[in-house]
């Protein structure tokens, strides 16, 4: 599980519960997987509800073993000597070892670690009848109770796209109820789904309804459930009471007549009942009997033990946190399963229970059930512990099964699995395996590499043993350093990778090469040559990944462990007869005899191990060593590598092969090994590869016993690679032949294609060539490798005569063309190295974001793009603006929520659906919101509106925390409004601010503090231009700007080539903003002195301030049009001066022209009316940015309006007002339209006078075209309030509500909460039916009396 939504969810829930203290806990292995009697060592941290570690106080803690048998003894921490602290122990037995956690407070955690998961198993042996009892149970019911189906549609919940009904069906003692939803269209068959609630009463199934399958969801509880979910809750609460009298027992239904009888037990009839509604389910018209899946969890997930075990119509299960299981765990002091039956029954009848209850058993219905399944626990699930659910899914008779055992998670299920596990059952996903790679760590890195080279027509070319010469007796000193008789890998520089193959691929070498675990493991050669092999081959393998990015793929030709004639003769050949002909089976069950000397010429390096599992597990012990040995030498990161199962099992040539051991062995061998070694290595280094050779002859399907190409499948749980060893490709003595044998193998590589595009596998064409090779065999590799349908990641050649080497001067001229090809790719293909980093940085935002796309190439998202291109290409970075003008928090909320189900189009790539693009994750997150939420007044200076944002930012961070699963979050700060830092909504954002830094510092995100980056750069540019405006509109910074968030998120991100970067461009561009300002130049300010109607102004009446740049005070010199006037100036030397200008109202644009020393500045000024055709007017304060223009757009207004003048229209441009009533905030004092803006004003005005010829209720309908943010509104009649909200583009752009004018004169308001910015709309008077009303007068002013 991703380890930061854990520190998220973990901090939720202790704080919901009102905790003092929290506690993270993790293990010394990120799987928490171990083996019997292996210490484990557990890490502790307790902070305070900040996040903060404490320094005082103590800890109590112990370990058991999930129950009573207790492993450590209580024992305290004292926080003071040392916080985190340690707590090691070890289990001696199959289970789950818990540590156990208490601070002072009360505060408590419990964590767990899983010991050899695989052997657990149930407490309680299996019955001896226990088949035969539910085979006649089965058909007694069938033979004396009537099905009896009732069937009701729900007309109020079938309106939707499939039909509702409530269903019942007969069973011993009563009916069991349920619901059914059935997609509308009955053309054709639909696949279905069965589902069990978990306990408790369940009366609504439409939220598993879809138009894409016929759900049945079961209720257990044996009366009809209500409508009235209140009601049904009662009739429950009563049921389950008069069950504990009956019965005598303490806890829930669950637990009720187990003491009695089989046939009393409370769920007997309900097991039965249900089973059989999965029969009348299946034979519905509508149903596609071959696809009809379950998922359930908790009871749920037991109940689909019981059914599947019963019920032959499933076809794939999905049971997590299943309970009902491990009955009599109290005999292994451990701890059931809900509903904990033993514990709950009288003591009279508790011996009885324990006879009774295996029959219950999920673990003892496993066995029948052989269809595909996937399950979930948690180690810490308290309710269902971890070894219930494990000793059902051992039991298991499916070959195909996987189990997720998730570090830290309690019963409630991490969504995200749940959400993956309800696509594999529905079929909208086929595989789920959730990967064990660290999202973003190299393993994942090359998955992904793989994948996307596989889709595309390229693919990587792979060579055999190029680096280690693998048939010296003593090793391969050449790339070792002996210092004492120890071997250590020489230092980088003097790593020396060249080989043969170089010559024929114009010296390029190859980004995959195979190397053979046989030469650096074993018991079959000297400790010495091992010692120098693997010495000389991590040198290498460190070299190949730092030098060009490439990787190693690990065959491992293991010697038969009983052989004797040593690696020269091919012991891995070799063949016992009798007692130890099935090696496999004897590793697995440690069976067997002494074995493992080995023997070269007779020498024997060893003692004999005791079998053949002794052997194999010293031997996995030196390649865990060997493979974690393996590190970036730069960062210290693990190189992966890609380790082949034993190869061509299908043959009969290894011990290993079919005829040798059986198809279900070999999968449990290779799972067997696969455990062992994600145990000792950790998830991030070893990609699995399932290899056999050409010689199954159908494709077959898993768990097969004829020899097919999945019968030795180990499983998606246990597979990143599937590919074919094919000598035929290439080989013909005739062109025919070749053709024939090319037509199978592109056949067999594309049934491989389907079933890994199906799984999330990648493909390769893993051995190819052949001694007998045509001269022209690369060209038909080539056409394997590129058949339509084949999708292919990589294709080795063996090494010398088998493949690589050329045999004759055609060959060798075929060779060399291969390599020159495009799509073959190799050191120097662009891209095509595996060390390079590929990190997706989600960028989550409102408009600013949004502009970081739109403003090329100045906003931050190209910036940041460009420069990592150029900087740090080996980084991989990418980055995804996911920004939307408007956007607060809860919108963001409402949007992810939503985009489920509505197609969103991701702006910065419309072809693809947010969805799709929030689904395909990230590795790390940056959130970058709160402006929008700022400019409403529902975020005030009340301290409680911030806790409600805070909320909201919380929430909406989990659910990206689910749905993302990013290694890391960024919580970006709310940058400034206005050049006024003591406004009151700047002193806001400062208190957001400082909760959003606590809050980030409380669930391991960084803070990126964007809001002190462009207040330090607005200081900084202040110092040589008093009026520089780093956000010219108060809301959206400018490209100078947006270097400064780039710079700052490349330091939250720990990106400090970046970071450098932009500290220098940064620089540069302020020097710029410096040099441009010595240049003389005006900066012009333009407001309206009074707004006039259109009908009746003759004149209108502007205020222009100016200020002089890099000249001395000078006159300023005013041409106005013709028809105009300068009515006075001001003067007041360099920094200000007033020039008021009239004019006439007529024209469209009146351009004033003013000069002062070198500078000029032109001013066109349009009339604050609305007009009858859109026009542009440059603004010319704004001097930072040449290319500001605004526009008046006429479509901004809708096309009804009122009083055929007009509808309101409050269009801003982007020129600043600043009316002389700034301050006043009493709209009686307003004049017509007068607008308040500026540093400490929030909100303006908008007043008409309306005479109405009598008391008339009205509608008052107010719209916006062009405003893409969220505008909060308020209107009143005469100071009376009439309505109030907001509008926005999630409510159509529309809202009405209800005005009641008085006869007379009615002064009617429209407050604006918005601050300055956007503010457009439109404001109608209709009648209650819609129509314009009759006999209103309008007036901009207050008429006279």
């Amino acid at each position: 599980m991703n380890k930061l939504f854990v520190c998220i969810g973990s901090a939720c829930l202790c704080l919901a519960a009102g905790a003092k203290t929290l506690f993270t806990v993790s293990a010394d292995r990120p799987d928490c997987r171990y083996g019997v009697g292996e210490a484990v060592t557990y890490t502790v941290t307790a902070t305070d509800e900040k996040g903060a570690p404490l320094t005082s106080g103590k800890v109590a803690w112990s370990l058991d073993n999930f129950g009573t048998d207790g492993i450590a003894p209580r024992a305290e921490a004292d926080l003071a000597a040392g916080n985190p602290f340690r707590v090691t122990g070890s289990l001696p037995y199959p289970g789950f070892l818990r540590l156990n956690l208490k601070a002072g407070d009360g505060s408590s955690r419990v964590w767990s670690v899983a010991v050899a998961p695989e052997r657990v198993r149930a407490a309680s042996p299996r019955p001896d009848d226990f088949d035969a009892f539910w085979d006649n149970a089965v058909a007694k019911l069938a033979r004396e109770v009537p099905l009896d189906p009732q069937m009701a549609r729900v007309a109020e919940k079938s309106k939707g796209a499939f039909d509702y009904y409530n269903v019942s069906f007969a069973t011993f003692g009563g009916r069991v109820y349920g619901f059914l939803t059935i997609p509308k269209n009955r053309t054709r068959k639909y696949p279905a789904l069965v589902k069990v609630p978990g306990a408790g009463p369940y009366h609504n199934a439409s939220g598993y309804g879809s138009d894409a399958r016929v759900t049945l969801m079961m209720n257990v509880l044996p009366f009809k459930p209500d409508a009235d979910n209140a009601k049904f809750k009662a009739t429950y609460r009563e049921w389950e009471d008069g069950l504990k009298k009956k019965y005598g027992t303490k806890g829930q239904y669950g637990t009720a007549g187990i003491g009695v009888s089989r046939e009393d037990y409370v769920f007997y009839p309900g097991i039965l009942g249900i089973s059989r509604a999965v029969d009348w389910l299946a034979a519905r018209p509508e149903v596609d009997a071959a696809h009809i899946g379950y998922h359930g969890g908790s009871q749920g997930g037991g109940f689909g033990y019981f059914l599947l075990g019963l019920n032959r119509n499933f076809t794939r299960g999905a049971m997590y946190i299943p309970a009902l299981a491990d009955h009599l765990a109290g005999k292994a002091r451990r701890r059931a399963t809900w509903p904990e039956m033993i514990r709950c029954q009288p003591d009279s009848v508790r011996a009885a229970a324990e006879r009774n209850a295996p029959y219950f058993d999920i673990a003892h219905f496993a066995p029948r059930i052989r269809v595909p399944v996937r399950s979930i626990v948690g180690l810490s699930d308290m309710t269902c512990p971890p070894a219930g659910g494990w000793s059902a899914f051992n039991a298991l008779g499916s070959n195909d099964k996987s189990m997720v055992s998730v570090p830290g998670m309690t019963h409630a299920i991490d969504p995200a699995l749940e959400r993956d596990l309800f696509k594999w059952v529905c079929g909208d996903s086929p595989a789920f395996c959730p990967s064990p790679r660290t999202p973003g760590s190299n393993a994942a890195r090359v998955f992904g590499k793989l994948k996307a080279v596989a889709a595309s027509p390229n693919y990587y070319w792979a060579w055999t043993y190029p680096w280690l010469d693998h048939g010296k007796r003593t090793g391969d000193m050449r790339n070792v350093v002996e210092e004492n008789g120890r071997f250590r890998p020489k230092p980088l520089a003097d790593v020396k990778l060249s080989c043969d193959y170089m010559k024929f691929a114009d010296g390029r070498r190859t980004l995959i090469n195979y190397a053979d675990l046989a030469s650096v493991v074993g018991t079959w050669h000297s400790p010495r040559y091992y010692a120098v092999n693997r010495a000389g081959l991590t040198a290498a393998i460190q070299k190949q990944w730092a030098a060009f990015g490439a990787i190693t793929v690990f065959n491992w030709h293991m010697d038969q462990p009983y052989t004797t004639n040593g690696f020269p003769q091919a012991s891995y050949r070799f063949k016992s007869d009798g007692e130890n002909r099935n090696v496999v089976r004897q590793i697995l069950d440690g069976t067997g005899g002494p074995c493992g000397t080995g023997a070269i010429e007779g020498k024997s390096y060893r003692a004999p191990f005791r079998n053949p599992r002794e052997w194999f597990l010293d031997s996995l012990a030196d390649v865990a060593d060997f493979i974690n040995g393996l590190n970036d030498p730069e960062t210290g990161e693990p190189i992966p590598v890609i380790l082949r199962y034993p190869h061509e099992c299908d043959g009969n040539w290894f011990w290993w092969g079919n005829g040798w051991c059986t198809a279900e062995e070999f999968r449990a061998f290779c799972r067997f090994e696969a455990d062992w070694l994600r145990r000792a290595c950790g998830p991030d280094r070893i990609l699995f590869a399932y290899t056999p050779d050409r010689q199954w002859k159908a494709f077959g399907k898993e768990g097969d016993a004829a020899n097919t190409f999945l019968a030795r499948y180990p499983g998606d749980a246990y597979t990143d690679i599937i590919g074919i060893d094919d000598y035929g490709i290439g080989n013909g003595k005739t062109d025919a032949e070749a053709e024939r044998n090319l037509e199978k193998a592109v056949g067999r590589l594309r049934q491989m294609s389907a079933f890994a595009a199906e799984r999330n596998l990648v493909v390769c064409i893993s051995e190819s060539g052949g001694r007998w090779k045509r001269d022209d065999f690369w060209v038909y590799l080539h056409r394997a490798a590129t058949a339509d349908g084949v999708v292919c990641a990589f294709v080795d050649t063996w090494s010398t005569l088998w493949g690589t080497l050329p045999n004759t001067p055609a060959s060798e001229a075929d060779e060399r063309a291969f390599a020159r090809r495009p799509e073959v790719l190799m050191e120097g293909s662009s891209g095509a190295g595996f060390n390079m980093r590929s990190e997706r940085v989600m960028l989550i935002g409102d408009s600013i974001t949004e502009m970081a796309l739109t403003m090329k190439p100045n906003g931050f998202y190209h910036q940041l793009t460009n420069a990592a291109a150029r900087v740090c290409p080996k980084e991989g970075l990418e980055f995804i603006p996911l920004g939307y003008s408007g956007y607060r928090v809860g919108t963001w909320r409402q949007m992810e929520r939503d985009a489920n189900k509505r197609a969103f189009p991701a702006k910065f790539d419309k072809s693809r659906s947010l969805k799709s693009v929030l689904d395909a994750g990230a590795e790390t997150v940056v959130v970058f919101l709160g402006m929008n939420d700022l400019l409403l007044p529902t975020v005030s200076e009340d301290p409680a509106s911030h806790k409600v944002w805070l909320a909201d930012y919380a929430a909406f961070v989990t659910n990206l925390a689910v749905r993302c699963r990013p290694r890391r979050f960024v919580f970006a700060s709310i940058t400034p409004l206005t050049a006024d830092t003591e406004s009151p909504k700047n002193a806001v954002r400062r208190q957001l601010n400082a909760l959003l830094r606590d809050y980030a510092a409380s669930v391991g995100a960084t803070y990126a503090d964007f809001g002190a980056a462009i207040e330090e750069l607005q200081a900084k540019t202040r110092t040589f231009r008093t009026d520089y405006r780093l956000v010219p509109d108060f809301v959206h910074p400018n490209g100078l700007g947006h270097t400064a968030l780039a710079r700052e998120l490349c330091r939250a991100l720990d990106l400090e080539d970046l970071a450098v970067h932009f500290t220098a461009k940064l620089d540069a561009e302020v020097r710029a903003v410096e040099s441009a300002v010595k240049k003389p130049s005006l900066s012009v300010r333009l407001q309206p002195e009074r707004r006039l109607d259109a009908a009746d102004a003759d004149e209108l009446t502007y205020r222009i301030d100016w200020h002089v740049h890099g000249a001395d005070a000078a006159a300023v010199d005013v041409e106005v049009p013709t028809g105009w006037r300068v009515v006075r100036m001001e003067r007041t030397g360099k920094h200000a001066g007033a020039v008021v200008v009239c004019g006439a109202p007529s024209r469209l644009r009146n351009r004033v022209v003013l000069t002062a020393s070198a500078a000029e500045a032109v001013v066109d000024i349009a009339p604050p009316w609305r007009v009858s055709e859109p026009f542009d007017f440059p603004t010319a304060w704004r001097a930072d940015s040449a290319t500001g223009r605004a526009a008046w757009r006429a479509d901004a207004v809708p096309p009804k309006t009122e009083n055929a003048g007009g509808a309101w229209l409050l269009a801003t441009p982007t020129w600043d007002y600043t009316g002389a009533e700034k301050g006043r905030l009493d709209p009686g004092s307003l004049d017509a339209f007068q607008l308040f803006f500026g540093g400490r004003t929030d909100s303006f005005y908008a007043v008409r006078w309306i005479k109405a010829p009598e008391d008339m209720e009205l509608s008052g309908v107010l719209t916006h075209g062009t405003f893409s943010a969220t505008l909060g509104f308020h209107v009143s009649v005469d100071g009376v309030g009439q309505f109030a909200g907001t509008l926005d583009r999630q409510g159509g752009n529309r809202t009405a509500g209800p005005v009641r004018l008085h006869k007379g004169w009615n002064r009617l308001t429209v407050r604006c909460d918005h601050k300055d910015w956007q503010r457009q709309f439109a404001f109608n008077l209709e009648t209650r039916d819609g129509r314009k009303p009759d006999g209103l007068t309008y007036a901009w002013k207050q008429p006279r009396p």
